[in-house]
């Protein structure tokens, strides 16, 4: 039995068995807020590294793509040096899993350096061509982002997400 089970098993116990008789409505509010949580978990639980690699991967193709570009035109981009950022791999129990985080993080940091390079150092025409590219790159990491975090069949009509009063 893998955790994905788990999650949704306990949620669907939780539900079915303890949800009826909390009477409490703050406490009822939690109860269907931990409800959530735990459905979300157990549809994304093991998502994170699919998608911090498809994410690095991505980042890394378009930043070099843009960056060869943006030479061609005359323009050098010094990447930023970012400082390790310690809170990128929190919460990741696999030494593999956290050092693939940072790698995330020191991406993103190059993504925002990059941006800010377009924003105020090229010529507009150019400076357009690359802001278009990393917004379809942002876009397409956000997406990964939600199915990450279990938000792709997020809906506020959710019967859990239902504020009782």
């Amino acid at each position: 039995m893998n955790n994905g089970v788990l999650l949704n098993s306990l949620r669907k116990t939780l539900k079915q068995t303890v949800l009826p008789h909390v009477e409490d409505p703050a406490a009822k509010r939690q109860l269907k807020a931990a409800l959530h949580m735990i459905g979300r978990m157990g549809k994304c639980w093991d998502l994170a590294p699919a998608v911090l690699r498809a994410d690095i991967a991505d980042m890394q193709n378009i930043l070099e793509a843009l960056e060869q570009h943006v030479a061609g035109q005359g323009h050098e981009f010094v990447p930023p040096q970012p400082a390790q950022y310690d809170d990128a791999s929190d919460g990741y129990n696999d030494p593999n899993l956290a050092a693939m985080a940072q790698r995330h993080y020191m991406f993103c940091a190059r993504a925002e350096g990059f941006e800010s390079f377009a924003r105020s150092q090229l010529p507009l025409p150019l400076a357009q061509h690359c802001l278009n590219a990393l917004e379809q790159l942002y876009a397409r990491m956000t997406k990964r982002d939600l199915i990450a975090n279990g938000d792709s069949e997020f809906s506020e009509n959710d019967e859990l997400m239902k504020i009782e009063t």
